[in-house]
């Protein structure tokens, strides 16, 4: 991975890393507009931390580790595009627009369908599954519950992204990013 902190997003979509999409490349359905995207993440995200705070009522019970997972996942924005980052061979690069409660990364190289899914659910697992699972062993770890909850709930995007890669792209096929797009296309044997 080659890391580049591109800075803050200004909204411009030009102003992204694009790279010549091939002839026989795909477009994945996907929202035109990067604010309306933020706005449902943040939506969904919502929805999904008040159905797992709900069910997991258990962790509030306003003691230090619960207050320090809170804290600590609400840190969490930009290590978890870092996670998303390291799962790039080259060139990838971080925007951040805080005040829009936006932080993605983009890469322009293929990726097989297998990486780009991994890509996808990496920081869902190491900071919110993994977590949450430890406190499930461990229930006095109520700051680990907490970190994975939330941490689960910020990753509402990645799994929409990850549903329509499993509903839209072939197994086979090789995926990139140009821009705020993501396409795929298949390599021919020859």
């Amino acid at each position: 991975m080659i890391f580049h902190y591109a800075g803050k997003y200004n909204g411009d979509e030009n102003s992204l890393p694009r790279r010549e999409i091939p002839e026989e490349a795909v477009q994945v359905k996907e929202m035109e507009n990067l604010t309306n995207a933020s706005i449902f993440a943040n939506i969904g995200q919502t929805i999904l931390f008040v159905l797992m705070w709900k069910w997991f009522d258990s962790i509030r019970r306003g003691d230090a580790g619960f207050m320090i997972g809170l804290i600590a996942a609400l840190l969490i924005i930009i290590p978890h595009e870092m996670l998303h980052a390291v799962c790039f061979r080259s060139d990838v690069y971080l925007y951040t627009n805080l005040k829009k409660a936006m932080c993605f990364v983009i890469g322009t190289e293929d990726m097989s369908f297998a990486r780009y899914l991994f890509m996808g659910l990496c920081p869902n697992l190491f900071f919110g599954i993994i977590p949450f699972a430890i406190y499930l062993f461990f229930p006095y770890l109520a700051g680990f519950g907490i970190f994975g909850v939330l941490c689960i709930s910020f990753g509402f995007m990645d799994y929409i992204n990850i549903i329509k890669a499993i509903r839209q792209i072939p197994k086979d096929a090789m995926i990139f990013m140009s821009g705020l797009r993501t396409y795929w296309y298949r390599k021919s044997s020859s």
